[in-house]
């Protein structure tokens, strides 16, 4: 059995169809009970299958939300930009963590000394 469901209402735990009779003379009204693996999140806001009201693009922030989400992108903006204005990556794009460039453009972890010249000795 096929049913439609349309994205605006909620899917239904039972369906009510006719029955013809053996003879075809008359219908019975009979009530089926539909059971589901899985059912798919609806967003109640935009009334489309995949996504939940939560996690909604199309809808309307709360004042609480919008200030979060302001904090959250200084953050990401203050943390992938070094002093010279280069953005700072590591493996995979994941941002480096306590990373220093010393005079000699080569990158050092904060903290370390950079690698210091050794004296040469004058052959004989």
């Amino acid at each position: 059995m096929l049913v439609e469901v349309s994205a605006d209402k909620c899917i239904p735990d039972e369906v009510i169809g006719l029955v013809p009779s053996l003879d075809g003379s008359s219908e019975k009204e009979v009530v089926i009970r539909a059971e589901y693996n899985w059912k798919p999140s609806r967003c109640c806001h935009c009334n489309i299958f995949g996504h939940s009201f939560g996690v909604c693009n199309a809808r309307p922030l709360s004042d609480d939300e919008k200030i979060a989400k302001l904090k959250k992108e200084e953050l990401s903006k203050s943390n992938k930009m070094n002093d010279e204005g280069f953005q700072v990556v590591g493996k995979k794009n994941r941002p480096v963590q306590n990373r220093n460039i010393n005079g000699n453009g080569v990158s050092q972890q904060a903290g370390n000394k950079p690698p210091t010249p050794k004296p040469q000795t004058p052959k004989p």
